[in-house]
């Protein structure tokens, strides 16, 4: 499955791939950024970087993805919001049978790097695709290479500055584990010829469950990558209630899980939080709600849960929870990120974030330059 978005096995991959309409909040009742509370009251502003991306902060990696189909206008996104990011991930470009890398709306990647690189951030590709698609691509040594060709084109048209891996997941069974290990490789090499700090990423699952996914993340993958994305959202139940599909606990899980257990560099792990939140014991099909339209539905910043409703369930006539991650759970898993060495923390998504006060990636911020 493409979306990576099983309901009830407990290790059901990211919020990145689900439905637009569905897993990362875009349903049709969310309509956009609340304006409720204006510009930040806050005191605290990120230093304003008209450069190329030079002067990269690599203090820590604050990441985040930007789907093409939200807008990346600087009414929509403002410049504050990059100067708190230091890396952008365009999501996605989407690999075909061919090798070829279908890009949905290739403005959106121009005014991306535009954006990202006029307020000092890097600017990166993830692309996915099928998992047959990409297991027959990175087990055949020609397809492989055309593929590399294909994706580092992209990379030097578009300025881009490197690549993330979003393929959900290889497999140890059908040889996918060892193929990835190689397209990566690979990808390292050819982006290490078109010059110094090009970033390499991927992908991986949450850890909590050990199974097929985790196992076919190869420990070498820390070795040629930049960092490891711990997806530690979308632990959800469609049978279950009450289940939180993003708490603190299972950040903490992940970390040691890939840290611990697998003993991969703690430098090279980033945690992933989600900026959506779902429902429990149900179904996911237009319940999923991005975290600006649960404020805009009467949630609070700083809480986890509120109850909301959705006109794809009972006809908008009946409430029911929705479990997401609030301001001070951002601020601890970022914590957790700092206390435990992390190399830094990464959103799904962008587009999806209140853009003032209330917003989970200034929260993030903040407490990443705290003292």
């Amino acid at each position: 499955d493409e979306n990576g978005t099983s309901s009830n096995n407990g290790e059901n991959g990211s919020g990145s791939e689900g439905n637009d309409d569905d897993t990362n909040g875009g349903n049709s009742d969310d309509t956009g950024g609340s304006n409720g509370e204006g510009n930040s009251t806050d005191d605290d502003h990120p230093d304003s970087d008209d450069g190329d991306g030079d002067s990269w902060d690599v203090d820590m990696l604050r990441i985040s993805y930007f789907p093409y189909y939200r807008p990346v206008d600087e009414s929509s996104v403002p410049d504050e919001t990059f100067r708190m990011l230091n890396v952008a991930v365009y999501a996605f470009g989407r690999v075909q049978s061919d090798c070829s890398i279908e890009l949905p709306d290739k403005k959106y990647m121009t005014k991306l790097v535009e954006r990202g690189h006029q307020n000092g951030c890097k600017v990166t590709l993830s692309f996915t695709g099928k998992t047959d698609v990409l297991s027959a691509i990175s087990t055949n040594e020609s397809k492989r290479t055309k593929l590399i060709d294909n994706l580092i084109d992209i990379v030097k048209n578009y300025d881009l500055d490197g690549v993330d891996n979003n393929w959900e997941f290889p497999s140890q069974s059908n040889g996918s584990a060892a193929g990835n290990l190689m397209l990566m490789r690979s990808l390292r090499e050819r982006l290490d010829g078109i010059r110094k700090g090009m970033l390499l990423s991927m992908a991986i699952p949450s850890g909590k469950t050990v199974n097929a996914n985790t196992r076919a993340i190869e420990d070498e993958l820390a070795d040629v990558c930049d960092w490891l994305g711990i997806m530690a959202y979308d632990d959800y139940s469609t049978s279950v209630e009450g289940r939180h599909h993003s708490p603190f606990e299972l950040l903490e899980k992940g970390i040691e899980y890939w840290a611990g257990t697998r003993g991969m560099p703690k430098a090279k792990l980033v945690g992933g939080i989600p900026v959506y939140g779902r429902p429990s014991g149900m179904t996911q099909t237009g319940t999923v709600f991005s975290y600006k339209t649960i404020l805009e539905k009467g949630g609070d910043p700083d809480s986890d849960y509120t109850y909301v409703t959705s006109t794809a369930y009972e006809d908008g006539k009946t409430p029911f929870m929705i479990y997401y991650n609030g301001r001070p759970t951002v601020r601890r898993k970022v914590r957790l990120c700092m206390d435990k060495g992390l190399g830094g923390y990464m959103f799904w998504e962008t587009g999806e974030d209140a853009h003032d006060s209330r917003s989970l990636i200034r929260a993030a911020w903040l407490e990443s330059i705290a003292d």
